[in-house]
C-alpha cells in the first residue's frame, strides 16, 4: 500500500500512534473489530476529535502528520442525531463542541432502514445492489484527502448476509479506492456477524485490524485493544495488548506491561 510521501494520520490515541510511527499511513483502510460494547465507537470519536483539534489549530501537527481535509461519518442504522447524542453523553463539553463543528454526516439511515424493513416482506426483494452503488458514488465524492468512518460495517454485513461475495467485493473495492483518496477510511465490524471464513477474508481486505475485547477479571470488566495488523508496522511490533479506558477527554490505551509495572 503506497504511503503519500510517508505522511500519516493520527488516531489521537498516543500509545497507538507511537506504535504506528506517528499515525496510520495516509491512504489506509482500517477495521475496528471485536465483540459489541468494547469502546470501538469511542476510539473513532477520539480520532475525529483530535484531527478536528489539529484542523482548528488547537494542537500543532507533528512532522509527517497529514490533517484530513474533512471528517465524515457514514451512518446506517443510527441517525446523525443519535451519534451526536452519544458523543455528548460520553465526553466533555469541549470535546463535543469541537467534534460537532467538524464532523459531517452522510446519512444513509433512511435508505438502510427501508431495505432492512423490506427484508421482512416475503414478496419484496431488497435492492441492495442499487444501495451499494449509490453509497460508492457518494464515497467517491467525499473520499479524497478525507477521514471517513463507516458507522458501521456490521450494518452492511447484515444487509448483505445472503450475498457474502458482494460484501467482500465491496470491501476490496473500498480498500483500493482508499489508497487513491490518501485519507483514512475506518469501519467497525462486530466479531461473529460473518461466517468465520468470510470474516477472515474481510479482515484480509484491509490495511490494518485493531482488535477490541473485554474479559472478566477479579469481578470487573477489563477492556483491551490489540493491533493485529497494520501496513508499514513491523510484525515484531504487532500483538501488543493495551488496556483501554474512556474518559471525558477521550479514548486511552496503555500497554499492559506498563499497567502491571513490568
Amino acid at each position: 500500500m503506497p504511503r503519500e510521501e510517508g505522511l500519516v494520520i493520527p488516531t489521537g490515541v498516543k500509545s497507538i500512534d507511537l506504535l504506528a510511527g506517528g499515525g496510520i499511513a495516509a491512504g489506509s483502510l482500517i477495521l475496528l473489530y471485536g465483540p459489541a460494547q468494547t469502546f470501538k465507537s469511542e476510539f473513532l470519536a477520539t480520532t475525529a476529535f483530535v484531527n478536528a483539534a489539529l484542523r482548528e489549530g488547537h494542537l500543532t501537527p507533528p512532522r509527517r502528520v497529514k490533517v484530513p481535509k474533512e471528517t465524515w461519518y457514514v451512518s446506517f442504522s443510527k441517525t446523525p442525531q443519535e451519534i451526536l447524542s452519544s458523543v455528548r453523553a460520553t465526553f466533555s463539553k469541549r470535546f463535543f463542541e469541537i467534534f460537532k463543528r467538524n464532523v459531517k454526516f452522510l446519512d444513509q439511515s433512511k435508505e438502510y432502514l427501508s431495505l432492512v424493513g423490506s427484508m421482512w416482506e416475503k414478496k419484496k426483494i431488497p435492492d441492495t445492489r442499487k444501495f451499494l452503488l449509490q453509497l460508492v458514488n457518494s464515497l467517491k465524492k467525499i473520499g479524497p484527502d478525507s477521514q471517513i468512518f463507516l458507522y458501521t460495517l456490521t450494518d452492511i454485513a447484515r444487509l448483505l448476509q445472503d450475498k457474502p461475495l458482494e460484501f467482500l467485493s465491496f470491501m476490496e473495492g473500498l480498500r483500493s479506492a482508499s489508497h487513491g483518496w490518501k485519507g483514512l477510511v475506518a469501519g467497525i465490524l462486530r466479531k461473529g456477524v460473518l461466517p468465520p471464513a468470510l470474516e477472515e477474508d474481510i479482515l484480509s481486505a484491509s490495511d490494518g485490524t485493531f482488535y477490541f475485547d473485554v474479559e472478566r477479571v477479579g469481578g470487573a470488566d477489563r477492556y483491551t485493544l490489540t493491533v493485529l495488523a497494520l501496513a508499514g508496522v513491523p510484525a515484531s511490533a504487532l500483538g501488543q495488548v493495551f488496556e483501554v479506558s474512556v474518559g471525558p477527554d477521550g479514548f486511552h490505551a496503555e500497554a499492559v506491561k506498563s499497567v502491571l509495572g513490568i
